[in-house]
């Protein structure tokens, strides 16, 4: 059940970290659990700083409302909203995909954050206090949940209040950018349930792992096409309840599936040759990291720019290594990423 409290004044958005307490603890287990049983290398060098540009959203824009500056220690009013309670689902939500990587890499500073805007944006929570006063922490650890967490389709930015006592800043407030209400977004579960049904019935029986990377790769190639103008094409809802959208949308819809396969699989966005946005996927398969570019697999991709009408699936972008696609693709990585190999 979602639980609601309307807390105005300083000391009563120190009561909304109290009010969160059970739900950043029972993730934050879920999650040190989770690292200790991982079988591969992730720690990061010695040394090693992870910078990472600074924006408002999910697609790399600056779109979201900046911070704004209260010369005081807080408000006088506001109110949040968030899940006093959170379910063993939502608790193993945060142990899918890169995160197993990811996570394990950051710092503790880092790690509380993540926890902090993990709990705030799937409980659809507003003006929720943070550990962190750095702005530019709170822009990269964002991107990371973002990244790490398809699920969380109805967010595409955030917006933060930063409060400051006599020109020092005190505290950050922050705020998800909610494409959908919390109703919106539980409705458009079982559209992604009844997609994910449909695809996995077809799936061959004893397939490994790089026989159901193929069969998902084949699938929301066949089932999806490229187009600019899809609705919610930033976001797995696009793929799931239109069949179009456009690169974000295809490795969105990769990592979430291949997450329900028990595939750990991250998204890599940056640019291609000629310098055109662009998102890709890493997943383990069978024992080693290789990339994917689903979208580039689909004809209907590059139909866009010769007018052509091909319905074949490349297999040129499945399962690749590092010779095969840097020369093309260039990640802006917030985090050390691991080598990738050729499979198959």
């Amino acid at each position: 059940m979602l639980l609601s409290a309307s807390l105005s004044g300083c000391a009563q958005k120190e009561e909304v970290r109290e009010f969160m307490r059970p739900v950043l603890q029972k993730i934050a287990d879920v999650l040190t659990e989770m690292i200790d049983g991982d079988v591969w290398d992730e720690s990061v060098p010695e040394g090693e700083e992870q910078v990472a540009d600074s924006n408002h959203s999910d697609d790399g824009s600056d779109s979201a409302a900046g911070a704004e500056a209260v010369d005081g220690a807080g408000k006088d009013e506001g109110s949040t909203e968030l899940g006093g309670e959170i379910s063993d689902e939502q608790a193993m939500m945060a142990t899918r995909g890169m995160i197993r990587y990811s996570y394990a890499q950051l710092s503790d500073s880092d790690r509380t954050l993540y926890r902090d805007i993990y709990t705030i944006l799937i409980n659809h929570a507003e003006d929720v206090l943070i550990n962190s006063l750095d702005a530019d922490q709170v822009d990269r650890v964002f991107q990371l949940v973002m990244n790490d967490h398809p699920e969380i389709f109805y967010v595409n930015g955030y917006s933060m209040n930063k409060y400051t006592l006599n020109g020092v800043p005190t505290s950050l407030e922050f705020t998800g950018t909610y494409t959908k209400t919390k109703d919106e977004a539980d409705e458009a579960w079982p559209t992604i349930n009844t997609y994910e049904a449909k695809c996995f019935a077809g799936m061959p029986e004893n397939a490994d792992d790089y026989g159901k990377v193929k069969y998902v790769y084949e699938y929301l190639i066949e089932n999806t096409d490229y187009n600019l103008d899809a609705e919610d094409n930033q976001n797995i809802l696009s793929v799931f309840a239109t069949g179009e959208s456009v690169c974000q949308g295809y490795a969105k819809a990769t990592q979430y599936l291949l997450n329900e396969l028990g595939i750990p699989c991250l998204i890599l966005t940056g640019v291609v040759k000629g310098g055109e946005p662009h998102a890709w996927n890493m997943a383990y398969v069978d024992g080693q990291w290789t990339y994917i570019d689903t979208t580039w697999g689909d004809a209907s991709y590059r139909n866009v720019d010769t007018g052509a009408t091909w319905n074949e699936i490349t297999y040129d972008y499945l399962c690749v290594g590092e010779d095969d696609l840097m020369g093309t693709h260039h990640a802006d990585n917030l985090i050390e990423m691991p080598a990738a190999v050729r499979i198959k």
